[in-house]
């Protein structure tokens, strides 16, 4: 029996055993390489982790059975592109992406309109869509370790971003619009292109003391952004 056909086996199981709809199904370090949309179409899973596996794409069928998922992992698989049907996956709230090969983001990730987390470090983004700037409800955002020489300055409608993560890209500044975020807390932009985060027109950041990871920009609120985390320390395999 392949990977595949024991997921399948677990939501078959699931469905004679109990009349409870599946809320989340974790299918993490478990070799998946194919996707079949049997493992989404179910009409109340809002939580779908596929973390560590060895997924190279995302068929449009299979994206079409999610559309009630709000929280989707796909951290550590072989992903080299978002499809254009991203942008239907209205209910998303957190999207984790990150140790994938993207190279490149969809403009269609605009339209994600609820979405408040949004994690793709760990990449090959050299840039970033225009339409990134219509996640409205944006909370966090991160980048790390990825090739951007730029981030776009339609990125100022993010009008509720509180944390900014771009360690370790290719930056030499920040556009303005950026920079006067009304709810920015938390900026990360630790080597980059200038020696410190100032060149980038933030000017001074103060580290805290206790995180060596994150800065935090010169606001007077205490940032609720940056170690927390839906995904950090979940257990793997199997359904919930």
């Amino acid at each position: 029996m392949t990977t595949l056909e024991k997921a399948e086996q677990i939501i078959d199981e699931h469905k004679s055993k109990t009349v409870l709809p599946l809320r989340g199904l974790g299918l993490t370090k478990d070799h998946l390489i194919a996707l079949s949309p049997k493992i989404a179409g179910m009409q109340y899973l809002e939580d779908l982790d596929l973390r560590f596996n060895e997924i190279e794409r995302l068929p449009n069928e299979f994206l079409n059975a999610l559309s009630g998922v709000k929280y989707l992992a796909l951290d550590g698989n072989k992903l080299t592109e978002l499809p254009p049907k991203i942008g239907e996956l209205k209910s998303l709230v957190e999207l984790n992406i990150n140790g994938n090969n993207l190279g490149y983001i969809p403009e269609e990730i605009g339209d994600l309109y609820g979405l408040q987390v949004l994690r793709m470090e760990r990449n090959q983004l050299r840039a970033l869509p225009e339409g990134i700037g219509k996640l409205g409800s944006l909370k966090e955002l991160v980048l790390h370790k990825n090739q951007l020489a730029s981030v776009p300055s339609t990125m100022g409608g993010l009008e509720n971003l509180r944390l900014l993560g771009l360690n370790d890209n290719l930056l030499s500044s920040i556009p303005g619009e950026v920079r006067q975020l009304p709810n920015l807390q938390v900026v990360s932009l630790d080597r980059n292109k200038p020696s410190s985060s100032s060149h980038l027109g933030l000017g001074a950041l103060a580290r805290p003391a206790d995180d060596p990871y994150f800065f935090s920009a010169p606001r007077n609120r205490t940032p609720d952004y940056g170690k927390s985390s839906r995904r950090r320390g979940r257990g793997t395999g199997g359904a919930k």
